[in-house]
């Protein structure tokens, strides 16, 4: 096919802890991406085959007794997916997570109740490829 491409960009992370029962951290990430015109002529979608920004903030607190709460929010900006993927638009998705783990006979145990993209729907790489609401537990056991 020949022709070229040029990615740059940068990620930047922070974490912050001010107790030792609380911890925030924050992600960005910004590419841009430039294709020679003999590329262009094989597919236009390439320089917007990454999203030009994300970011993502996380924030989980130690509540005592075996509890944990924690809460993402994520974003992803608009993309063309290269070969049989739609384009997508930017979308933003909040988690949220409450858990508490004890022992039993020896073992560890965690329950917890999951809340996955809280806000609104979005697709990934088809446009039929719909991640919704979802809220669910979840019971393990180490052994």
């Amino acid at each position: 096919y020949g022709g070229s491409l040029t990615l740059r960009g940068g990620d930047l992370q922070l974490s912050w802890q001010p107790t030792p029962a609380f911890r925030l951290s924050a992600q960005y990430a910004r590419v841009f991406i430039s294709t020679s015109a003999a590329l262009d002529l094989v597919d236009d979608d390439v320089t917007d085959s990454a999203p030009r920004d994300s970011f993502s903030l996380l924030a989980r607190h130690d509540l005592g007794q075996g509890w944990t709460a924690s809460a993402g929010v994520y974003h992803s900006g608009r993309m063309a997916w290269l070969g049989d993927g739609d384009p997508t638009p930017a979308f933003t998705r909040v988690d949220v997570r409450l858990a508490r783990r004890w022992n039993w006979q020896g073992r560890e145990v965690e329950a917890a109740l999951v809340g996955q993209n809280l806000g609104e729907n979005y697709s990934e790489f088809r446009e039929e490829n719909t991640f919704s609401r979802r809220v669910y537990g979840s019971l393990s056991l180490g052994w």
